[in-house]
């Protein structure tokens, strides 16, 4: 996700909604970024994969739409450990194979991890591993897409698009490290 965030493509994917608001969720380690408008969440990333954070103001109003509300009291009760209802997520820009990855993932208890291979045989499709790491690497919803999740076979933390102390930080909240 980092490399998407540097190239300005997600600027233009974002242009393509009308009535597109955002709002700067702030947590201790990095502020999550929620992208939404009247019908579905559509995009939210780490504030630590922005270049310069200029960009989000020049190009977009600071909105409360009902997606983001409903992101944000997702959130809330996330990080108070409460069952949470999950806001409708745009899933139109992945195959029909990644959407079968990522409800699969969206099943994965609070507190818990599954390995690559699981995720892969959870979702239909057991040998294929490194698509599922290639889903977790363009999974532009993180949280409310746990990829933090996944874990590496070995059983180490393993890589996180917005960085290791993030997913530490995530891993640690739900009492897993």
């Amino acid at each position: 996700m980092r490399a998407h965030l540097q190239q300005k493509g997600f600027i233009e994917y974002l242009r393509s909604f009308d009535g597109l608001g955002y709002y700067e969720y702030p947590l201790p380690v990095a502020s999550l970024y929620l992208f939404g408008d009247d019908d579905a969440l559509r995009f939210a990333f780490f504030g630590c994969a922005l270049m310069d954070g200029r960009v989000l103001s020049e190009e977009f109003v600071i909105l409360k739409p009902p997606s983001i509300k409903k992101a944000i009291n997702f959130l809330d009760a996330y990080f108070e450990k409460k069952e949470a209802v999950m806001p409708r997520l745009d899933f139109s820009r992945f195959t029909e194979r990644q959407r079968n990855v990522y409800r699969t993932l969206i099943e994965t208890p609070f507190g818990k991890t599954m390995s690559y291979k699981e995720l892969a045989a959870a979702s239909g499709m057991p040998k294929a591993v490194r698509f599922v790491g290639s889903c977790m690497a363009e999974n532009i919803f993180p949280v409310f897409i746990p990829c933090h999740r996944v874990l590496p076979a070995s059983g180490k933390i393993g890589n996180y698009s917005a960085g290791i102390e993030i997913k530490r930080y995530l891993l640690r909240h739900e009492g897993v490290m």
